[in-house]
């Protein structure tokens, strides 16, 4: 996380760009590739014909899927410097115009980040207008210390917000470069971080009008509707010790309340900006995805978002690429992993192969500390480049298989799990979610089988599940769907009767969204209702570790996923010791793929000697990259069979994934 950084940005898009900028950085980062691959050449030496590469005439077009792959150095301070133009551009703070303009002149990208303000709209846990109040609050419960400071429903809050978009704007002559970025890691709380703010009489005022609008019965009591002072977390949490879940329905809404609040007001902002600098593309950074208190689901933004970027974390990447359009780009932030720059390289390849558009680097002083690291950044991301360019059509997307995302059950089970905690709740944070909480561990674990296996697995909003939602996942899987509202069902059941097949583990429909038991058992009127569509983990699916490998199981998941009528790679890894992650995307001719080991362990970089892969004979090898591979055929079969399968080996290089294409 860039904890207490302003923001990253990374952008690459339809916004308006010179032919000019895109051969220039095209033709730089070819010559990076070919010095970088000398680890004995300085990165001064290895980035030296920079400036008499960027007076050349340039020749490239554009294409329709975008620019190749982007690249954005997040630097301490704004200026160019040969780091900078290693990378192939930077962030830019709001309200530089010359420096946007230097990085123009010199066919660099850039970024402008945080357009609307950056205090309003993201929280650090250390600053002491939010940290003062919440320890008094911890000690005291005093209600007066509900505030959001500076709080969102605020009139002057939103004029600041409004204002300072429109300094922004008018600062820049034109939508130049790769856009605006309203934010980043934007959120009611640091991080999403449990705490029962705001309830100023403001928020009190916008909680009474998105009540009568969202019609629920659940926020009515005694004929008058509940304000937020009634609705807390102490309260619901005693009500659920004494056995009582009628409590969670409104707890439910109150969070569903703050989440349109931050997403109301990041729309308002960006209809703003659209009318007043309509050529420019909009986006949001460092989203992690919603938590039990606040946070940014990546689907709230994607109404009005041409460019968004979701850390590694949970599921906010797999709901980005599973739910944007063909024109919204997906980027990531590429940190200094601590074993060693390969493993940084792979954190941009991995993007890639997901079918992501480009990355930001943190940052000019982390590479400046180690120049190692910054020459195998650099090579990696050229290479991604190049290939990105050389492949327009490889654009892989989730298919086939998707968990599904419930923003109400990761709240509920937060809610269960805080309950052994007292008044402590407040310390458990999304981060110890993350890596405890029964949901996330649930839904982390089917992702890495998933992956395991061969599959591009994609992440569905629970809302969201419908008849269409058969015709791209032949299989959905739920774990601990604790919250499942009578819409959600009726969506389940058009699901299943449109051919679709559900998985469930874990506890399913403990409650509906008002917080009551469901009348009848839901999962056995599914399978009545439905039978053989409904499916159940086999034993040892639902507690998998991915570290140590678990080969066999790996191999039993893989024939039900088939079964199921799951699309995995078109070919098999072979010699399974290690998971590999598998991309895929057909083209008119056959595929063309990625494969990358999962560096799922954090404690070692053990890169693969060889992959071997087992192809139908049918299909023709050809090596993207590394393109120089030594292939070894070897028939699978002693008979000349014309459809025989055969195996293919490749040594991939380390840190980098493999690519290839498989044609008649």
């Amino acid at each position: 996380m860039r904890a207490g950084a302003p923001a990253s940005a990374r952008v690459r898009l339809n916004g308006p760009r010179s032919h000019d900028s895109i051969a220039v950085r095209r033709r730089a980062r070819q010559a990076r590739d070919v010095r970088a691959s000398d680890v004995g050449l300085s990165l001064w030496l290895a980035l030296a014909p920079l400036a008499q590469l960027a007076r050349e005439p340039a020749t490239t077009p554009r294409r329709a899927s975008g620019e190749g792959f982007g690249a954005l150095l997040w630097r301490s301070e704004p200026s160019i410097d040969e780091l900078t133009r290693s990378i192939g551009g930077m962030c830019v703070p709001r309200g530089a115009p010359q420096l946007e303009e230097q990085l123009e002149r010199e066919g660099l990208e850039h970024l402008v980040f945080n357009a609307a303000g950056r205090d309003e709209l993201h929280l650090e846990r250390e600053r002491a207008s939010w940290r003062e109040p919440w320890l008094e609050w911890r000690r005291t419960r005093d209600p007066s210390l509900l505030r959001r400071e500076p709080c969102l429903a605020q009139p002057a809050t939103r004029e600041k917000l409004r204002a300072t978009l429109a300094q922004t704007i008018a600062a820049r002559s034109g939508a130049r470069g790769l856009g605006l970025s309203l934010g980043d890691e934007v959120g009611l709380t640091p991080g999403g971080a449990p705490h029962d703010v705001c309830q100023c009489e403001a928020c009190e005022e916008a909680f009474a009008r998105w009540s009568a609008r969202s019609g629920h019965a659940w926020l009515v009591r005694d004929g008058r509707a509940l304000r937020l002072a009634e609705i807390s977390t102490d309260a619901t949490l005693r009500a659920l010790a004494e056995g009582d879940t009628g409590a969670i329905g409104a707890w439910l809404a109150r969070r569903d309340f703050h989440q349109a609040q931050v997403l109301d007001l990041l729309g308002e902002l960006a209809a703003q900006a659209r009318q007043a600098a309509p050529l420019a593309p909009l986006g949001l950074l460092g989203i992690a995805g919603r938590t039990a208190f606040g946070g940014v689901a990546p689907q709230g933004v994607l109404h009005w978002a041409d460019f968004v970027e979701c850390y590694r974390v949970g599921v906010a990447r797999e709901l980005l690429f599973t739910l944007r359009n063909e024109r919204q780009s997906a980027w990531i932030t590429l940190f200094r992993d601590a074993r060693g720059p390969h493993a940084s390289a792979w954190a941009a390849w991995e993007h890639w192969l997901r079918g992501g558009d480009g990355a930001v680097v943190w940052s000019d002083r982390e590479l400046r500390a180690e120049p190692e690291l910054a020459q195998r950044l650099s090579l990696a991301l050229a290479r991604i480049d190049a290939l990105d360019r050389q492949l327009p059509h490889f654009r892989p997307a989730p298919r086939g298989v998707a968990l599904i995302e419930s923003a109400h059950s990761l709240a509920a089970s937060w809610l269960r799990e805080a309950a052994v905690d007292g008044a402590s709740w407040p310390n458990r944070f999304a981060s110890w979610q993350e890596r405890h909480g029964a949901y996330e561990s649930a839904r982390n674990r089917w992702l890495a089988l998933l992956e395991d296996c061969g599959a591009q697995p994609g992440c569905l909003p629970s809302n969201r599940i419908d008849a269409a939602a058969a015709r791209r996942f032949a299989l959905l899987i739920a774990d601990t769907w604790l919250v499942v509202s009578p819409a959600e069902l009726d969506g389940l059941r058009a699901y299943l009767q449109a051919g679709g097949k559900l998985l469930v583990g874990g506890e399913f429909a403990w409650i509906d969204s008002a917080g009551e038991r469901h009348a009848s058992d839901v999962r056995r009127e599914l399978e009545q209702r439905f039978p053989g569509r409904v499916l159940t983990p086999l034993r040892d699916e639902s507690f998998y570790a991915s570290v140590p490998f678990d080969a066999a199981l790996v191999e039993r998941s893989r024939a039900r996923l088939l079964a199921a009528g799951v699309e995995l790679a078109p070919w098999r890894v072979m010699a399974r010791s290690r998971p590999w992650l598998e991309a895929w995307c057909e083209v008119e001719d056959g595929f063309i793929g990625a494969l990358a080991p999962a560096l799922r362990d954090s404690g070692s970089l053990d890169w693969p000697d060889e992959l071997v892969l087992e192809v139908d004979a049918p299909w023709r090898v050809e090596w993207l990259h590394p393109s120089e591979a030594e292939e070894e055929s070897t028939p699978l079969s002693s008979e000349p069979l014309a459809h025989a399968p055969r195996r293919v080996r490749v040594r991939p290089p380390p840190g980098d994934a493999v690519v290839l294409r498989l044609s008649r």
